[in-house]
């Protein structure tokens, strides 16, 4: 049970499960396939805490690259992004990385 996946799940359509089970589901596709690349768009909405929980910590084990779009400033905090791109309001959409 890495995941927290329980295996009465395992049945039930995709779309019956909550954002958190789907979450969970995904990382552990994820382990399965390991892809070189992950392209998150806020992938913290909608879901609780148990799975943050476990989208930080496949975040942290991912051996590929990860772009994530995120408002969420305890995510841009607990993982260790090697670059951030901070888009600012203004004239011509200025874009300052940090």
């Amino acid at each position: 049970m890495k995941f927290n996946i329980i295996a009465e799940k395992l049945r039930q359509k995709i779309n019956t499960l909550s954002a958190g089970e789907r979450t969970r589901l995904m990382f552990a596709l994820i382990n399965i396939i390991q892809p070189n690349l992950l392209i998150l768009d806020e992938p913290t909405i909608f879901i609780d805490i148990e799975a943050i929980l476990a989208l930080e910590k496949g975040l942290k084990s991912f051996q590929g690259a990860c772009i994530v779009v995120t408002h969420d400033q305890q995510l841009k905090t607990n993982i260790p992004f090697n670059k951030i791109w901070k888009a600012e309001k203004g004239k011509g959409g200025k874009i300052k990385i940090i």
